[in-house]
């Protein structure tokens, strides 16, 4: 146990480790009132939060995102859920990782519902946009990927809660609810679009219209959903359902949009949905191809 000393001048942050008193009294370091002075170990150093873990500390929208963890914990035990809150260490996600081969990337939400079937739930604190005289939020392609082959291995829904954010500050009113099956099933309907002044990458542009603001989409989730979370419920009307696209289905799916197939047509042949479909035409780009 030594001592530390922290000295902030215009010049930059220094930092000095005495063993002990006898070598800080006899040291030539220049020690002011206004100087920082701590007893720790040699290891205990201080870090810059820029260079540490704990950067994000630094950022509004990071804050405001634990912020809202915080209410949603509180607000779920008003409305009677028993929540367990998800590790995200890197340990957590191994049996999920292993159990999946090919391996695809998976994303944990930050709940499990225990005394609503398990539901999981990602909490979400975003800025609210006007576009086409509708309210919508941005939510990244690639984390819906993560959530949607999440969500293929547990065999249960995950739930996104957005929590509305003005200015940096969080409003505390009840969040908006959507399920990763509402997103894919509105797939090929979504706009794509990145925001570059927020850094939001490529995102869906996901219309407040299609949530519902209320706790009772979790207690009564079977009726706002409007086909069953099983995939193998969803399998038995489309084959193919959450199945990853092989190059081999692309070219086909090339080739017979060319051919003018209907949108019916092509979810029978490929055992997807229609929203699947659209979404697929959408990502090949097949009609900036063959529509002009």
């Amino acid at each position: 146990m030594g001592y530390h000393i922290i000295n902030i001048t215009e010049k930059g942050f220094f930092h000095h480790f005495f063993e002990d008193e006898a070598e800080l009294l006899s040291s030539e370091i220049i020690i002011t009132e206004n100087s920082i002075i701590y007893q720790g170990d040699p290891t205990n150093i201080p870090i810059k939060l820029k260079e540490s873990k704990f950067k994000n500390y630094s950022q509004s929208w990071f804050i405001a995102g634990l912020r809202a963890q915080e209410l949603f914990k509180n607000q779920g035990k008003e409305n009677g859920l028993i929540l367990e809150q998800i590790s995200q260490d890197q340990k957590s996600f191994e049996q999920y990782i292993i159990s999946k081969t090919p391996f695809e990337a998976i994303k944990r939400g930050d709940f499990l519902v225990r005394n609503y079937g398990n539901i999981e739930i990602e909490v979400k604190c975003k800025t609210f946009y006007k576009k086409n005289n509708q309210d919508v939020f941005y939510f990244n392609c690639n984390e819906f990927e993560k959530h949607f082959n999440m969500q293929k291995i547990i065999n249960s829904p995950v739930i996104i809660a957005i929590y509305k954010r003005e200015n940096n500050i969080l409003k505390e009113d009840n969040p908006y609810f959507i399920s990763i099956n509402e997103i894919y099933r509105n797939i090929g309907l979504l706009k794509k679009e990145e925001n570059k002044e927020i850094n939001t990458g490529e995102s869906y542009l996901i219309p407040l219209s299609l949530t519902v603001q209320s706790f009772d989409y979790i207690k009564n989730f079977d009726k706002y959903d409007k086909k069953s979370y099983s995939v193998e419920k969803i399998r038995e009307a489309h084959p193919n359902a959450y199945a990853k696209w092989a190059k081999e289905d692309d070219d086909k799916l090339e080739l017979l949009y060319c051919e003018k197939t209907t949108v019916k047509e092509l979810c029978d042949i490929f055992g997807r949905n229609r929203g699947a479909i659209l979404s697929r035409i959408k990502k090949l780009e097949l009609r900036e191809k063959y529509d002009i």
